[in-house]
């Protein structure tokens, strides 16, 4: 089970006993930290609807609808905990479900992970053309480019690249719409990496433990325009 298919099965029934489930929860930190702040939130939302309803009140919130839609829209949850003049002020409880940067580069290389296995060489003419899509020049061809493509990363356009390392596929995900302040690392069961400032965007560069991803930052560094 990958990271995408685990949170589709979260969301469909957050207390499977499924084997793979429950294997992939405990060996993947991102995903174990994505079910533990849902299920904080799912708390916090039953908590702020189990108020006391004065004597002859029939607004009411209900609260398996609420998580109902939650789990559905994946955007912003508001909850009403009671409004009625004889209430002294009105509860609302609004919170954004955001996946953070690195729970989405990870979960985007799971959900196509056919192309962790394409052979290439991708031709440097293709290369280029998918990173002029996104804005970005090649000083100089890169190497071993096993795939390349544009793809949305957060409903924004990014380039997708399959390079060849030392101990098995690249993958480097270029999004100049996602702006980072500072490195910030990917470690998982699977996958090690490492997302980066660059320019008004980011890149992120991610493969197996044990893979020196230096060595792709320094290639990217020498070759790619308009992302230093």
């Amino acid at each position: 089970m990958n990271c995408l298919e685990f949170r589709q099965h979260y969301l469909a029934d957050p207390r499977s006993q499924d084997s793979a489930y429950l294997e992939h929860k405990h060996a993947c930190r991102a995903c174990g930290e994505f079910a533990a702040q849902e299920a904080t939130f799912e708390q916090a939302l039953r908590g702020a609807l189990a108020v006391d309803v004065p004597h002859g009140l029939t607004a009411r919130v209900i609260l398996s609808q609420t998580l109902h839609q939650a789990r559905r829209r994946r955007t912003f949850v508001a909850v009403a905990a009671a409004v009625l003049l004889a209430i002294p002020a009105a509860a609302v409880l609004l919170r954004p479900l955001t996946t953070s940067l690195e729970q989405e580069v990870i979960a985007h290389i799971a959900g196509e992970r056919e192309h962790l296995a394409a052979h290439g060489p991708v031709p440097d003419s293709a290369v280029t053309a998918v990173l002029a899509t996104i804005g970005v020049d090649a000083r100089q061809p890169l190497t071993d480019v096993r795939y390349a493509g544009v793809c949305p990363i957060r409903r924004q356009p990014g380039g997708h690249l399959v390079l060849a390392g030392a101990h098995g596929p690249v993958t480097v995900l270029l999004m100049p719409r996602e702006p980072v302040r500072r490195r910030r690392p990917i470690a998982t069961a699977e996958f090690q990496g490492v997302i980066l400032p660059a320019g008004d965007g980011s890149v992120a560069i991610v493969g197996a433990p044990g893979e020196a991803l230096e060595t792709i930052e320094q290639q990217l560094d020498r070759a790619l325009r308009g992302l230093s």
